[in-house]
């Protein structure tokens, strides 16, 4: 005997919302997990740009074998063992080319087993788009004597603009591989629910499955967005391992760089900024003096007032600062507050002479929680200065140093501050 028709017409839409959601979810998982790998390789690139940009192209250019003791080749090494001691990855190094698809190790900070200056680098072909000038990463892994990994690569430019040298950034297959189950396993998870959700929800009611359909999608959509999240924590979390890297160089400044954050947070939550925005300039604050990787220790540590020579030393960070950044181009503001937070409304300031609306926004914010943290905070060469102290200074600067909405904003905090606290955030 035949099927009844309702019977029958059940059976098809089940067999209909059976293939069809198949098919969206095989469609999807491949999607998904194509931008969770590219999310992926952008996070390396966005190290390898930071370690390159570090790099002075000009000295990398000249190194040899020979160099190994020389305060030059010191400085290469030094700056690769920031990103080698603070950056989950398993190796940082420099290369070289030699020309017609030879490439040579040069600085190799690995504390075991370090490649030899000179020595044969396996060749890929995001290697050669480096050497081009273009940054890169593998889309396939390789191997070498070290292992089987995915490496970031980023070129070094020297002070003509042609490519001095190549960083690379390894990473272990295990690593990536990880990385991408981990943030997929939870999106397939969420459609394989799905679907059988659907198919019982289908057998008596096929009418209405178009609602728990939406529902579950909204739900991927918050899985894939946590997944977001979690490259951004990421993010956060080795621009933070920088932060202190850099604070580091500094033995009465510790924390600098995290309460300037804080410090332009809170300015512009008051400004009525959303919380992404503020989260976006706290990252602004963590980086704007990147820069000072390249300054010398003892410029930086003098216990007295910099000569004017030393003090035009220390005026580089803003553009080494841009140097490095400049590469995150998911985050050009990054780049333009490194670069321009010296700058002052009158147009006195450093390194452009910029003034009033020619300074951004977040820019303009970020010099008043810096110059805020300089007064408050021991150096070198002072003691922290009384509040009284660093009220009227910034009241001075209304108009000339300061945006006058930002450095009232700044006043307003000092005077809640009755018992001078906030200068230990």
């Amino acid at each position: 005997m035949d099927k009844k028709p309702s019977t029958k017409i059940i059976f098809m839409t089940e067999l209909v919302i059976f293939v069809s959601i198949s098919i969206l979810c095989a469609v999807s998982v491949l999607n998904v997990r194509a931008g969770i790998h590219k999310a992926i390789q952008q996070r390396m690139l966005d190290i390898a740009n930071c370690a390159s940009g570090s790099i002075n192209g000009d000295i990398l250019k000249r190194l040899t074998a020979e160099d190994a003791d020389t305060p030059e080749y010191r400085s290469v090494y030094d700056e690769l063992a920031i990103f080698r001691d603070n950056v989950e990855l398993e190796f940082v190094y420099g290369i070289k080319d030699e020309g017609n698809g030879h490439f040579t190790f040069t600085v190799d900070p690995a504390l075991e087993d370090a490649a030899p200056f000179g020595g044969e680098v396996k060749y890929t072909e995001a290697l050669a788009t480096a050497a081009k000038g273009i940054a890169a990463v593998d889309e396939v892994p390789y191997t070498d004597d070290w292992g089987s990994f995915y490496s970031a690569y980023s070129p070094v430019f020297d002070s003509s603009g042609k490519v001095a040298g190549i960083i690379a950034v390894d990473f272990s297959v295990e690593w990536f591989e990880s990385q991408l189950v981990s943030q997929t396993r939870s999106t397939i998870f969420t459609f394989v629910l799905l679907l059988m959700l659907i198919l019982i929800i289908a057998g008596s009611l096929s009418m209405i499955v178009v609602a728990p359909f939406v529902r579950k999608m909204e739900q991927l959509s918050k899985a894939v967005e946590e997944n977001a999240n979690e490259n951004e924590k990421l993010l956060l979390q080795i621009t933070q391992a920088l932060t202190d890297a850099i604070d580091e160089k500094d033995a009465y400044t510790r924390g600098h760089s995290r309460r300037v954050a804080e410090y332009s947070k809170m300015i512009a939550w008051r400004l009525g900024y959303s919380e992404d925005a503020q989260n976006r300039i706290y990252m602004m604050g963590l980086l704007h003096d990147v820069g000072k990787i390249g300054v010398p220790d003892g410029i930086i540590n003098k216990p007295a007032r910099l000569t004017d020579k030393e003090f035009e030393l220390i005026k580089e960070h803003p553009a080494k600062g841009e140097r490095i950044l400049k590469n995150i181009t998911s985050r050009p503001e990054l780049a333009a507050v490194a670069r321009w937070h010296h700058e002052k409304i009158d147009g006195t300031g450093y390194p452009d002479n910029k003034m009033n609306e020619e300074i951004p926004e977040e820019a303009r914010i970020v010099a008043v929680a810096d110059a805020y943290d300089a007064m408050t905070s021991n150096r070198s060469y002072r003691k922290a200065m009384p509040q009284k102290a660093v009220r009227a200074e910034i009241e001075a600067g209304k108009g000339k140093q300061f945006d006058p909405v930002f450095a009232d904003i700044m006043l307003e905090l000092i005077d809640k501050d009755t018992l001078y606290q906030m200068r230990e955030i």
